[in-house]
């Protein structure tokens, strides 16, 4: 069971899909990444370890109306991905039909795509995760909704 708006094994029926997938690893400055922020106005903060407790710096990039953010690593490749499916503090909700990954409207049906689909899968209390082409991906339920998808590269 997907999501309203979706098909294909979850992915959206909208012809303007936004393709984040294909952006993770590349680097801030290449011109996939340039357009999105562009296209998105987003600013790009530098995230440094103030406090000396030995963390990576990172580059974060958010678009709040949009309902998306991005992480960069201190060598500034984009490592995280976030997918704001329901408002969260100074994020609306992205349009589910504009993104390319799959929204299940539950965990279960989460879980058995991945299964289905014979990926890795673990899973905790109120999430699910599974790494598919590359990429982690993470279901966030909230009160049994989904409310976050967070794409992750493989940090090995």
């Amino acid at each position: 069971m997907l999501l309203a708006g979706t098909q294909n094994g979850g992915l959206p029926t909208n012809e303007h899909v936004m393709e984040f997938l294909p952006l993770i690893d590349l680097q801030l400055k290449s011109e996939e990444i340039i357009d999105v922020l562009e296209r998105h106005d987003m600013e790009v903060v530098y995230q440094f370890d103030r406090d000396f407790e030995g963390a990576d710096d990172e580059y974060q990039s958010s678009s709040a109306s949009g309902g998306f953010e991005f992480v960069f690593d201190a060598t500034q490749r984009l490592a995280t991905v976030f997918l704001y499916i329901r408002p969260r503090g100074e994020f609306a909700a992205i349009d589910v039909a504009s993104i390319d990954v799959p929204v299940y409207p539950c965990i279960d049906a989460a879980r058995d795509a991945f299964e289905n689909g014979g990926d890795a899968i673990r899973q905790g209390d109120g999430w699910i995760k599974a790494f598919v082409a590359g990429v982690w991906r993470h279901y966030e339920f909230d009160d049994g909704e989904l409310s976050l998808i967070t794409l992750m590269r493989d940090p090995v």
